[in-house]
């Protein structure tokens, strides 16, 4: 027959509440013990006690059991993993023209760990364009915390970027990256008449910049910078007529119209 306590030390923490850890020492045939959280922190009174770590880290876990009425002692030990995921991550530019790259970068994240899925890196990213990585996602390594995307429409994208802690914890973070394009439309007062033609251009772009420069090519030769210009056609013929808008970003678009 075998005397003495016996302790089957377990922990439980959720990944709400990363820092704090709810042990259970199932203690038997003890008649005192002694819990050891690994961090300098002791506790001798309550058997299944709730522990809160200051940092994160990996600890070692004592729980001692003691009846010195028969003389015997027995112990048991748990390593735990605390950690605090947190999704960080930064892009060089937020405001942009398509075609135009932004720069992401996530080493500012903590406590993160590689996803033992297929997704053999430290980020997940989601550009919110339905870009086909895998799918919508690409990752980087931890020898490249850097990763450049480009975004080809005019539209408001919530990127985002998740990480993984060794525990199965995950955190996200989002940013919204908005790509500015100027729609460019016009009108002409009098598309089709005798010569010679006076005509009125008048600019109907909508865009969500302020616009810096118009700029007109109005199909006999003619040239203008102003906003809302007026031409004489001399010859008879049909003239392409094309406005370019540049809005305050640089972000730029060009529209013609085949015949006036």
């Amino acid at each position: 027959y075998i005397n003495g306590p016996v302790v089957n030390l377990q922990s439980q923490f959720n990944c709400d509440t990363p820092m704090t850890y709810y042990f259970n020492g199932n203690i038997k045939n003890a008649e005192r013990f002694y819990w050891d959280f690994g961090d300098g922190s002791v506790d001798s009174v309550i058997s299944n006690p709730v522990h809160t770590y200051s940092s994160t880290g990996d600890y070692m876990v004592v729980l001692r059991a003691f009846n010195d009425t028969i003389g015997c002692s027995f112990f048991d030990t748990s390593f735990v993993y605390v950690r605090n995921v947190n999704s960080i991550f930064t892009a060089d530019i937020t405001e942009i023209c398509p075609g135009q790259s932004v720069l992401f970068n996530g080493s500012l994240s903590q406590d993160e760990a590689y996803f033992i899925t297929d997704h053999a890196g430290l980020y997940l990213w989601n550009f919110g364009d339905s870009t086909k990585y895998r799918p919508q996602y690409t990752y980087d390594t931890i020898t490249s915390v850097n990763i450049s995307h480009i975004f080809k429409k005019r539209g408001t994208y919530l990127t985002s970027m998740m990480v993984q802690g060794v525990n199965g914890c995950i955190d996200f973070m989002y940013k919204t990256i908005k790509v500015y394009q100027p729609e460019v439309n016009f009108t002409a007062d009098q598309p089709v008449g005798c010569a010679p033609l006076n005509v009125q251009f008048t600019d109907q772009t909508v865009s969500d910049t302020l616009i810096s420069t118009w700029f007109w090519t109005l199909g006999n030769g003619v040239t203008s910078t102003i906003q809302n210009p007026n031409n004489t056609y001399t010859e008879t013929a049909n003239f392409p007529v094309s406005l370019t808008v540049t809005d305050t970003l640089g972000c730029s678009k060009t529209r013609t119209k085949p015949s006036y």
